[in-house]
């Protein structure tokens, strides 16, 4: 029992750490993405007679909050988890000192199906969402560069399933579990499916604060973000709950690279893609 505790204490650490490294590795990309509407912020504050926020401190208040925020939910998400078979498998063995028990062939097909998932979004905001797409460029909203691009992706792959995957859904399914007295392990899939519809209406839902920066929350902007959002979410979702978190963190770095990196270096052709997409 001790050694299983230290485990799991081990376990949250590392996926802690790790969430707050990422979210210090998407901090160039939000700066660089949001520099118009900080620019505007900032000759505000002088005209107003006050300095402009010390940009260091910004960050450092962020990863102070980041400890603390991703601390609660990956213990949240960690305790949730225990009882249905849901976690993170192959990292919790590797702690352990055991055989990660992933093979390459399979890591890979999960990164494959992330980026399926990427190009899925990225035709759909070249197609059904296109209209928006002057609007966007009118408000001078730009895809960040490569080297942004590559760094967010960690935060999406990390941060945000360890957020939305091991917090949310792994919560939301505890709580389906606990109303239909399910006993199954992992959860069924008439509480599990809900699970990942409900976490990926929030996921979406998060990326609209981000989004109101940039532009108008019209009914249109807003069903972009959701939608988009769904697209690669539901199949993480998905993955989390059939293979364990790690390859949901595949897939979601995956589809991000294709959404982040790719849209940089075709940024010069294409219209931008702001963020709102996983």
């Amino acid at each position: 029992m001790s050694a299983q505790k230290d485990g799991q204490w081990r376990l949250w650490a590392v996926l802690t750490e790790a969430c707050v490294v990422a979210t210090a590795a998407v901090l160039p990309y939000l700066y660089n993405l949001l520099a118009p509407r900080l620019a505007e912020a900032n000759e505000r504050r002088i005209a107003a007679g006050k300095r402009p926020p010390n940009r260091a401190v910004l960050a450092a208040a962020t990863l102070a909050q980041s400890q603390v925020q991703f601390g609660i939910i990956t213990a949240l998400g960690l305790r949730a988890a225990r009882g249905q078979r849901l976690g993170a498998p192959h990292l919790a063995a590797l702690l352990r000192g055991e055989p990660a028990g992933l093979p390459v062939s399979r890591a890979a097909r999960y990164a494959a199906t992330g980026a399926a998932a990427g190009l899925a979004v990225a035709t759909l905001d070249l197609t059904v969402f296109r209209p928006l797409r002057p609007r966007l460029a009118a408000a001078g909203v730009r895809e960040p560069g490569v080297w942004q691009g590559l760094l967010a992706t960690f935060y999406g792959a990390i941060g945000e399933e360890v957020l939305m995957r091991l917090g949310a859904q792994t919560i939301l399914a505890a709580g389906l579990r606990w109303l239909r007295r399910e006993t199954a392990t992992p959860p069924a899939g008439a509480t599990m499916w809900p699970a990942i519809a409900v976490s990926n209406l929030l996921f979406g839902a998060g990326h609209l604060p981000a989004t109101r920066q940039l532009i108008a929350l019209t009914p249109a902007v807003v069903a972009r973000a959701l939608t988009l959002n769904a697209v690669a979410g539901v199949a993480c979702g998905y993955l989390y709950w059939r293979e364990g978190l790690e390859a949901a963190m595949l897939a979601h770095g995956a589809a991000d690279l294709v959404l982040h990196v790719g849209g940089a270096l075709v940024q010069d052709r294409l219209a931008p893609v702001p963020e709102g997409a996983a």
